[in-house]
């Protein structure tokens, strides 16, 4: 797993769970765009986990317990 990869996925996590969190404690109007922005980080990581199971059942040709 390339390290620029974990360091996005990281930093965008990061940046969603901040500016959600200032929209519940701070600034409600900002809570659309935050929870948008939680929502497709979330979806990204659920689609970064697919693509890597299925990059690995495509090299193994199984499924491999993790």
């Amino acid at each position: 797993m390339p390290m620029r990869s974990r360091l996005v996925r990281i930093s965008f996590m990061a940046a969603a769970a901040s500016l959600l969190l200032t929209a519940i404690i701070v600034d409600d109007g900002i809570l659309p765009l935050a929870l948008t922005l939680m929502f497709a980080t979330l979806a990204y990581e659920a689609a970064y986990q697919v693509a890597i199971r299925m990059q690995d059942i495509g090299e193994n040709g199984a499924t491999t317990p993790v």
